[in-house]
């Protein structure tokens, strides 16, 4: 996500959190927005129903040229860690077993290191991610 989009995001996030605090204390809200507001609001929803694939990070837990590895990589991680997503590319001759979905590095460095316990070499990764698997992982959380 550019630094453009963090704002308008971080700007409409701390909007709507405005009005849910104000609805709780008084009950009835009245919305009156301006053309600016409805414009922009509109772009930002536009943006986002065409732009599924934002910058995040996985952790890439092994890389091997043995399909054989990868598979048996692949079912102990989910075995360990059922509730993690987990995907898998062949970029010849390698494969690579990648598993999460983290919105920053620091969040898949806090993840890597209960990972490393099972898969040691893991490590963060920078990787395009759609959007619906970040909510995926927020709702098997709760």
């Amino acid at each position: 996500m550019n630094s453009k989009n963090k704002l308008l995001f971080s700007f409409l996030f701390s909007f709507l959190s405005f009005l849910v605090m104000d609805v709780k204390a008084q009950g009835n809200v009245t919305l009156e927005e301006t053309g600016s507001i409805s414009t922009m609001m509109e772009k930002f929803v536009k943006f986002n129903l065409q732009n599924g694939m934002v910058d995040g990070y996985r952790i890439q837990i092994i890389t091997t040229t043995d399909r054989r590895e990868m598979d048996e990589a692949r079912k102990n991680f989910l075995r360990l860690f059922p509730s993690l997503p987990i995907t898998w590319k062949h970029i010849a001759p390698n494969y690579q077993v990648r598993v999460g979905a983290y919105w920053n590095k620091n969040d898949a460095i806090s993840a890597v290191h209960d990972i490393r316990k099972h898969f040691p070499m893991s490590t963060p990764v920078s990787e395009l991610i759609d959007k619906k698997e970040f909510l995926l992982i927020e709702s098997n959380t709760k």
